[in-house]
C-alpha cells in the first residue's frame, strides 16, 4: 500500500487521538493537540453534535429496496445517511461537510478500526462506499457505541452507532424481497394459556400492494379453530419490507419482517420480540 497523502494521515491521526479521548474522558466536546512530529501536527476539537437550537439524533426511513439511516437536527437535511444498495452491495455514505475538494477522503474509524474512503463530491458534502459485509459495522451497530467520521482538515465529528445503524444493515443484508402472492407460511406459534397455535398463513395477491390473506389458527387444546381474512400491504413505516396484516371488521393489525428464517412476528410498534424470534412462519410453498 502507497504512502497516505498528509492530509489523510493528519485526519487518521486526529482520529486515533479523539478516540483516545473519548475512552478517557467520556463523550464531551474535547481539544487535543497531536504530537508535534511532522508537518502534519495540528490542534483539533471534536465538531459538536448540536446543529442550531437541535440536538442531533439518528431517524430511520427508505424504503425496502433502499433502507436508510439519517443522523442530524432533521431528517430532511441530515449531516449522515447511510443508505443501502443491495444490488451493488454496498452502503452508500454521505457526509455533509465543507471539504468537499475532489481528492477529499473520508475517514471513519470505531473500536481501533478504521476506513479511508474514496470520495466524490456531492451537492452539500460527500459519498463514500462501504462493502455491506465489511466487519466495521458490528462496531458501528453495537449499543451505546460511538464512531469518529472526518473529512480534509475539518474537526471529526463523533456520532453515535446503535440501532439505527445496525437495523439498516440488517435490512440491507436480507435477500431482496419475495413475492409473496400465492405463498404459504405455517408454524406453530407460542400460546399463553395452551400447548401451542398451529398457524397457516397464505397471501392470495396481487402484488404490489399484496392483497388478500387468509390466516387460521388451530389451537392444540381442543378449542375451536379461528380463521381470520384482511387486506396485505407493506407498511415501510414499521421497518423495510414489514407486512402488515389488518382483519376485515377492525381488530389489531398484525406485523410481521420478512427474515432470514421465514416471518416473524413483531410487537405492535414493529419492535423485534426475541421470545417470538424463536418461533418464524416457514415458507410452505
Amino acid at each position: 500500500m502507497g504512502r497516505r497523502p498528509p492530509a489523510v494521515r493528519a485526519a487518521v491521526m486526529r482520529l486515533a487521538i479523539l478516540a483516545a479521548a473519548l475512552a478517557v474522558g467520556g463523550c464531551g466536546l474535547v481539544t487535543v493537540s497531536e504530537p508535534e512530529n511532522g508537518s502534519d501536527a495540528t490542534p483539533v476539537a471534536e465538531r459538536p453534535e448540536v446543529v442550531s437550537d437541535r440536538p442531533m439524533a439518528w431517524s430511520y426511513g427508505g424504503t425496502s429496496a433502499a433502507p436508510t439511516a439519517l443522523y442530524g437536527a432533521s431528517a430532511g437535511q441530515p449531516t449522515l445517511a447511510l443508505t443501502c444498495d443491495r444490488e451493488g452491495q454496498l452502503m452508500r455514505l454521505r457526509y455533509a461537510t465543507a471539504s468537499a475538494a475532489p481528492d477529499t477522503r473520508l475517514v471513519v474509524a470505531v473500536g481501533g478500526e478504521e476506513r479511508l474512503i474514496e470520495a466524490t463530491p456531492v451537492p452539500g458534502g460527500l459519498e463514500g462506499e462501504l462493502l455491506l459485509a465489511d466487519p466495521l459495522f458490528d462496531g458501528l451497530g453495537q449499543a451505546a457505541s460511538r464512531f469518529l467520521i472526518a473529512a480534509g482538515s475539518e474537526p471529526a465529528l463523533s456520532v453515535p452507532g446503535g440501532p439505527a445503524i445496525r437495523r439498516t444493515v440488517t435490512a440491507c443484508r436480507r435477500p431482496a424481497e419475495v413475492r409473496l402472492s400465492g405463498a404459504v407460511f405455517a408454524g406453530l406459534l407460542p400460546c399463553a394459556d395452551c400447548p401451542g397455535v398451529e398457524t397457516v398463513l397464505t397471501f392470495e395477491g396481487p402484488e404490489p400492494g399484496m392483497g388478500r390473506y387468509r390466516l387460521s389458527r388451530d389451537y392444540r387444546d381442543g378449542r375451536p379453530a379461528v380463521v381470520e381474512t384482511g387486506t396485505a400491504s407493506i407498511d415501510d413505516r414499521f421497518g423495510p419490507g414489514v407486512i402488515r396484516l389488518d382483519p376485515e371488521g377492525g381488530g389489531h393489525p398484525t406485523l410481521l419482517d420478512q427474515g432470514n428464517a421465514g416471518l416473524l412476528l413483531r410487537d405492535s410498534g414493529g419492535n423485534p420480540d426475541p421470545v417470538l424470534d424463536r418461533f418464524p412462519l416457514t415458507r410452505r410453498r
